[in-house]
């Protein structure tokens, strides 16, 4: 495969004749803003906050009479920021936090992720964090936690920390978690550009300054007294939500969607019965297709090898092998909810294993395998990376050519790839991976590359390109992990 770039000292500027531009740098991850201030050019460099690697593990029970919430998070080895904000946003109304009427911020909190809350009940924060309550106009809510230090947060690389809680009358959703590291504040003079691209560019940047991961959360309207067909409605609604999402495979997604319309066909005939049968076969599908989604490696997420390069757009793109399992548990965990209000046993069925678990197609930059393997013979596949050298030569001024000429994948028993083996070399993006015996395994994949670089960029595409590859050089991209690049074997 073949990649050219053009590359600039501004690596997006505007059309217009303005001098405003804006850059990434992937060395650092920081952005560079050039534009006019009271006439005269001004610089400066943006930290985002987005320099994190989180994992968030949700827990959820039923009391009789809520449904309680309780998170752990942890900061992977990869993050270069303390983490600053754990938010979820939006979700249904929790109802033991409490706001006191004009309670201020606490000293110090003068951010802007601050800025609209109300300090909640600090029995819902773990020691050394305050939660923020908000409640949005549409009659859903926000619930952060923010760290009490000021002014820098000390949950930094290697931190874990549980005890994020509080209650809720509603059923859990997958929901979007976001992360706040605690990066430099941004100061733009004179409000920033005047070219309407850039500041387009910037906003954007903004908006997505965050590290999005995947919560269980209440999402699920519960009405008082319930009306049992509406909530099948609603997660049916949610199925094809986590389809889009590819959270959850179409097939399976149908099949339990054509479950709960029979559920709520029986209702409508007051046959609760018939559709504790209906939903109980949902819950058989499931357990087909995840047998692993009860046990102990299904509670636990595992933090990202690295840091997003650049602000998280596609969610489809931070998908894990835990947050599979968390969507299949998630609707068990509804499912039985219901079964259990309509007078059935919520115990679970049980079901022989089914096929493994369909995991996300590869997008760029990415190495693919099974969350779930029953035998130990499973395929890897890659894509080829986004990190190559014309992507990372971003301060040379040229016509940049590169061509992937093969790939070399590695396996390990851990996500340090301590004891990596190297176990495929060769010009395919996949490759078969056999007799392994029970246990977690991590791929990680690099390139080789050769590219040319050209000077003449000036003189088009046609002046600037490497022709017949007579002055090229070769080398190796780093190794990349970022995906589903996980894979379970369970005992055979």
């Amino acid at each position: 495969m073949k990649v050219r770039a053009a590359i600039l000292l501004t690596v997006m500027v505007s059309n217009n004749s303005s001098a405003d531009s804006i850059s990434y740098d992937p060395a650092t991850g920081d952005y560079h803003v050039s534009y006019t201030c009271d006439g005269a050019p001004f610089q400066t460099t943006l930290e985002p906050t987005n320099k994190v690697a989180p994992a968030i593990a949700s827990h959820f029970a039923d009391t009789g009479e809520s449904i309680s919430f309780s998170f752990d998070v942890e900061m992977g080895a990869a993050s270069r920021q303390p983490l600053r904000l754990v938010a979820l946003d939006p979700i249904l109304p929790v109802f033991d936090t409490v706001s006191p009427p004009n309670q201020a911020l606490p000293e110090g909190a003068t951010r802007s992720d601050f800025d609209g809350y109300r300090q909640a009940a600090q029995a819902n924060a773990p020691p050394g964090w305050m939660t923020f309550h908000l409640e949005r106009t549409d009659g859903r809510e926000r619930i952060a936690w923010g760290r009490a230090e000021v002014p820098r947060s000390t949950f930094v690389a290697g931190a874990r920390q549980t005890g994020f809680r509080f209650s809720s009358v509603h059923l859990p959703a997958i929901v979007i978690a976001k992360f706040v590291g605690d990066g430099a504040i941004w100061n733009l003079s004179c409000e920033g550009p005047d070219d309407p691209e850039i500041a387009e560019q910037l906003a954007a940047v903004e908006l997505n300054n965050y590290v999005p991961r995947f919560a269980a959360a209440p999402g699920i309207q519960m009405a008082t007294p319930a009306n049992w067909s509406n909530v099948l409605l609603a997660l049916s609604g949610h199925t094809i939500e986590l389809e889009q999402w590819q959270l959850l495979g179409s097939p399976l997604a149908a099949e339990i969607r054509e479950y709960f319309a029979e559920a709520v066909t029986e209702l409508k005939s007051t046959n609760n019965p018939g559709a504790v049968t209906s939903l109980a076969k949902a819950r058989a599908a499931l357990r087909k297709t995840y047998p692993a989604m009860d046990s102990e490696e299904a509670a636990h997420a595992t933090p990202p090898a690295i840091v997003p390069p650049q602000p998280v757009r596609e969610l489809r793109s931070m998908i894990s092998p835990y947050d599979i399992l968390l969507t299949a548990r998630v609707i068990d965990f509804d499912v039985a909810f219901v079964i259990s209000r309509l007078g059935g046993t919520p115990t679970p069925p049980d079901v022989p294993p089914g096929p493994q678990v369909p995991w996300v197609p590869c997008l760029p930059g990415y190495v693919c395998a099974p969350p779930l393997d029953s035998d130990g013979s499973l395929e890897v596949s890659w894509s080829t990376p986004t990190n190559g050298y014309c992507a990372q030569a971003s301060l040379l001024i040229g016509w940049c050519e590169e061509e992937f000429t093969g790939f070399v994948l590695q396996i390990a028993t851990n996500s340090t790839f301590s004891d990596a083996k190297t176990t495929y070399d060769g010009p395919n993006k996949f490759a078969e991976v056999s007799r392994l015996a029970p246990g977690n395994y991590y791929f990680r994949v690099k390139a080789h590359s050769r590219h040319c670089q050209r000077t003449n960029w000036f003189s088009g595409e046609d002046g600037g390109s490497c022709m017949l590859w007579g002055d090229v050089t070769t080398s190796d991209t780093p190794y990349y992990s970022q995906g589903l690049n996980r894979t379970l074997v369970t005992p055979y």
